[in-house]
Formats: structure tokens, sequence, C-alpha cells
């Protein structure tokens, strides 16, 4: 409860809520613990008994999902007339879900195509998203078709989902102070399992960002999309495209190589001194489970923090701190790695003696090359770029700035032998940045990142391996060379 009050404060204070209710249901349901059970079980056979107010939140959650779909997909007038037709049925009695499929096909409102099998089926979808094409359209009799946006979205999954696309567009000449953006969305899609689409959206201004909203997915969360910048000077002739249409894109970005996210079995935490890790804010233990547990204290106040994959989740209204000298887990950034998730770990400046490490193994021996995710842009890389109007946007909010980022302590180690590495994410891109070329055998090769750094925090998303043959431009700097 303690957790999700921080929640809701933090969702009041930063005005992201319209009303408490949204913010306390939010935070009550979207925590790690819920979508563990949510994804253990179909709504059909949830045991009320065993842990009923978790089983409460469950039901919350996918019921919520299924609400959403239904009043997205059928619009307000036709779920109008289903609910008054089951009013009219069942007013002071109960119906099942076959009855409520059968009255919505008896009044012309098919739901089954939009939920399938919802109340028996467990597994979820995960939506994968291609590059963002964007690109200005030559002149037309249509002035709502100025600018095209295409992008292919996959379910990588068996299980069907549904999906809708959230964006904004505008013109910045034409902002003012009181200037508010204008949101669109499209109606929801259903993919079945492993099948792609390309999306196209069309727009009078350019588009300034895109969201794919899955409704109930592995992803958990949106997704933004990148936004490719727009040559203004050159006319696109093709057909203006609105919608979707199937795709033979089965192209899955994760497999570019050998990544390891902070969500792998190949990523870990170490502390050299763990038995400090408890003080006058935090108390760690061990459970009886073997899980750890821990409990944030604030004055007389304490709350046990989630527990997400084995790392604590920090309530967002501690912002970006870092953990207090323990790595934690963010899911905050939606332009961070992960295949479906988008998650990093973070840890606050210390002594160099709490480490993430990224494990990976090399299928042959050869040159490969290792590249380290930011969801960041770093602060020298910002001001490379002051020219651009969005990062300068971003760098006024605060949001994603990466401002209080440092040079990071790395350790490449393969064999008995260990490499020190210079990353200086103050001036990291967001995405992959190249941290060198190297010689090594086939096995198992570990990149340490440390505590140790002169900026606010740390963060570790992702790490990324390469054969040197299959990077599409290699880079001819050779920042080491690891021999046999």
């Amino acid at each position: 409860m303690g957790v999700t009050m921080m929640g809701t404060m933090s969702d009041m204070i930063q005005g992201e809520s319209g009303a408490i209710i949204d913010s306390i249901i939010a935070n009550t349901v979207q925590r790690p613990a819920v979508w563990d059970r949510a994804l253990a079980s179909s709504l059909a056979e949830l045991d009320p008994s065993d842990d009923p107010a978790q089983v409460l939140n469950v039901m919350a959650l996918k019921g919520g999902a299924v609400a959403d779909v239904l009043y997205d997909g059928l619009g307000r007038q036709r779920i109008a007339k289903l609910l008054a037709a089951l009013v009219d049925r069942y007013r002071g009695g109960h119906f099942d879900a076959v009855q409520f499929v059968r009255t919505s096909k008896d009044i012309g409102v098919d739901i089954e195509p939009l939920l399938g099998d919802w109340l028996n089926e467990a597994a979820l979808p995960g939506f994968l998203v291609s590059n963002v094409v964007a690109e200005r359209l030559a002149e037309s009799d249509n002035t709502k078709a100025q600018y095209q946006v295409r992008f292919h979205v996959r379910n990588d999954e068996s299980a069907p989902g549904l999906f809708r696309v959230r964006y904004m567009s505008g013109n910045r000449k034409r902002r003012s102070r009181d200037w508010e953006p204008i949101w669109n969305k499209t109606e929801p899609f259903r993919l079945a399992g492993y099948q792609s689409v390309e999306v196209g959206l069309l727009s009078r201004d350019p588009p300034l960002e895109i969201w794919l909203e899955p409704y109930l997915a592995l992803n958990r969360k949106a997704l933004r999309l990148d936004i490719p910048d727009i040559d203004f000077e050159q006319r696109s002739l093709a057909d203006p495209f609105l919608g979707v249409e199937l795709s033979a894109w089965a192209t899955d970005p994760v497999a570019a190589g050998i990544i390891v996210d902070d969500l792998d079995p190949g990523f870990a935490t170490e502390y050299d001194d763990g038995e400090q890790l408890s003080n006058f804010q935090f108390q760690v233990a061990s459970n009886d489970d073997g899980a750890t547990s821990v409990t944030l204290s604030m004055g007389p106040s304490s709350a046990t923090l989630e527990m997400d994959q084995g790392l604590p989740v920090l309530p967002d209204i501690f912002g970006a701190g870092g953990g207090f000298g323990m790595w934690t887990r963010d899911s905050n950034e939606p332009r961070s790695w992960g295949k479906y998730r988008r998650t990093f770990a973070r840890i606050a400046a210390g002594s160099g003696s709490r480490r993430a490490i990224f494990s990976a193994t090399l299928p042959q021996a050869g040159m490969w090359q290792l590249s380290y995710h930011s969801p960041f842009v770093g602060g020298k890389a910002r001001k490379r770029k002051k020219d651009n109007a969005r990062s300068e946007k971003m760098a006024r909010m605060g949001l994603g700035s990466g401002s209080e980022l440092g040079r990071y302590d790395l350790t490449l180690s393969a064999g008995q032998r260990a490499w020190p590495l210079e990353f200086d994410a103050s001036a990291a891109e967001r995405g992959w940045n190249d941290l060198g070329t190297f010689d090594l055998t086939a096995g198992t090769v570990r990149l340490s990142i440390s505590d140790a750094t002169e900026g606010e925090s740390v963060i570790a998303d992702a790490i990324r391996w390469i054969p040197v043959n299959e990077v599409e431009s290699a880079n001819p700097r050779l920042s080491a060379r690891i021999d046999r």
C-alpha cells in the first residue's frame, strides 16, 4: 500500500493523471507482481482463495484491457447498444461469458473478432516494431495528407492480440506559448500469432510523436517510436497510405547479433559490500524461498518495495536517483532496450564495489564489435545537436537528457584476462554506442559496469556483440585488441 500511495502522489504532483482514482488503479495493477500472476493463469483459472487481493488486481488488469478494447473497437454508440441489451435481458441477475457473446451477436455487435478467447487464454502477444519511415508527400488536393509515416508491426508470439497507434503532429512554426498538442488515435488492430502488418499514418503537419499501445501484451507498456528527420525539400511520389495491410516483415531487431538485456539471464548484479546494503533507508533481507526483499524506510513509515526479476523498483516519486546505492529497475523510459519490455538498471554513483554484469557466449573465435545501449542522449551529445528543436525541448523539460551521466568504469573479461574500457555516457547517443572491436576466442565474455562515475548515476541497459563481417558499416576505429 505504501508503494502504491507513493506512485499515486507522484502522478498527482506531475499532473499525469486526470483523476485520483485512475492513478490509484494504475499504480495498483501495473506492478510486476500483478503481471507475474496474470501471466501464470487465465481469468477462468484464477483461484479467489489464493491471495484474494492479488486476484482482484489481476482481474482489474485484464478486465480493464478487455473494456478498453470493446470501447475503442466498437465505439460509444455500439457499446451503449450492447449495455442496454444486457440490462434488458439480465436486469437484477447475472450472465456468463457465453450469454455475453450471444447477446452481442443477437444485436449485430460481434465481439469475438476483437477479444478472441479472452476468458480461457493465459498466453499474451508480444509486439515488435520496425524503424519508422517518415516523408513529405507531393502536393495534392488532400490537405490532410501532406506527411506520410509507415512502419511494420509483428506479433512474435503464438497468442493473438490487439494494439492501437496514438500520434501527434504539428507545425513548430505555428506554435505559441499556449499551444496544446492534438492527439489522434487509430482503431484497434488485431494481429494473429506470428503475423505482421504495415501501418500507414497521414497528417497535415509533420509527425512529432508516435506511440504503439498494446491493450494487453508482454510489452506491458506503450512503445514510443523514434521518428527520423524529414527532408522537407524532398517530396515523395508514393501513393498516400492510411490504415494497415498484411506484411511479410519478419525481421527481428533483437536477432541482429548477440544481445544481452537487463531482463535476460545473462544479466546479474554483484556487491563486494553486500553486508552493508542495509542502512537507515533500506533494509535488505533474504526470504525463506531464497528471494530477496527490500524495505524502504521514510521516517516512521516503511514500505516493502516491488521486486522486478530480482531488482527492486523505486516508486516514481523518487525520480532517477538511482536507488540510493542499490541497483534498481526502471521501466519508465520507453526508448530503453528490450524485445518486449523496455527497462534498464540504475544505481547511484559509488565507490566501484557494486557492479552490473552482462555475460554472453560467443559461438566462434574472431573479430567481434561490442556496443553499449543508452536510453538517453548524453549532455555533450545534446549540445552537438542544439539546432534540433525536439532535443532542445527535451533538455528544457529535463526528460531523457542524460545530463547527469558521466564516464563509466567498464571491464571486459575473457578467460583469465581482463581489460579496462572507457565509455563516456555524457557524450552518448541514444541507442547503440560503439565500444570497439575485439579479437576474441569462442566462449564466455563478461562486461562489468561498476558504480564508480563522476556523474550522478550509472545505467545498465543492454550490450550487443556482432561479428565484424556482419556489421553493415563497420567502424574502422579499433579501441582495443584482445589476443587469443
